[in-house]
């Protein structure tokens, strides 16, 4: 596999959200968000394959309510990463892989600090993993076969 590197896309952030050490990391600009927002990768992948690792930390109310996972261009950035159908996360505190406003999946939840991989397969498969143990895999929503997915995170 051929090696591509990735940061968070300046362009493709929910409000008051803001890119910090050279777009590796997703801060919040409020004392307390009022609602989730979602950050998008600047990698768009389609038809290649792609890893990602993220570790969520923080404190607060919007620390329990991390996620990260896998959108469209065209997901809402104002809200859950996985609220809409373009998104799909792992909502990290909850265990649960949420799409389209809805359970996917009851999974391990997870901790502050934990690593979250996400793999994106050429062929249109996902997986994400805890600490090196998968979570859940699948194949990508209908709606989304052709498109390109980016990795991204929700704060809030």
């Amino acid at each position: 596999m051929t090696k591509r590197y990735a940061t968070f896309d300046a362009n493709a952030l929910g409000s008051s959200l803001a890119i910090d050490a050279g777009g590796a990391q997703v801060t919040t600009l409020a004392s307390g968000l009022s609602a989730a927002r979602v950050a998008l990768g600047t990698l768009a992948l389609s038809g290649a394959e792609g890893f990602a690792e993220v570790i969520l930390f923080g404190d607060g109310v919007a620390t329990a309510k991390m996620r990260a996972g896998f959108a469209l261009a065209t997901a809402d950035l104002d809200t859950a990463l996985g609220e809409d159908a373009d998104g799909l996360s792992y909502a990290l505190t909850e265990g649960k892989i949420r799409s389209n406003a809805a359970d996917v999946a009851t999974v391990t939840a997870g901790a502050i600090g934990d690593v979250i991989g996400l793999r994106y397969y050429g062929s249109g498969s996902i997986a994400i993993y805890r600490n090196g143990t998968l979570l859940h895999s699948q194949t990508v929503p209908a709606g989304w076969v052709g498109q390109s997915v980016y990795f991204a995170v929700s704060i809030g």
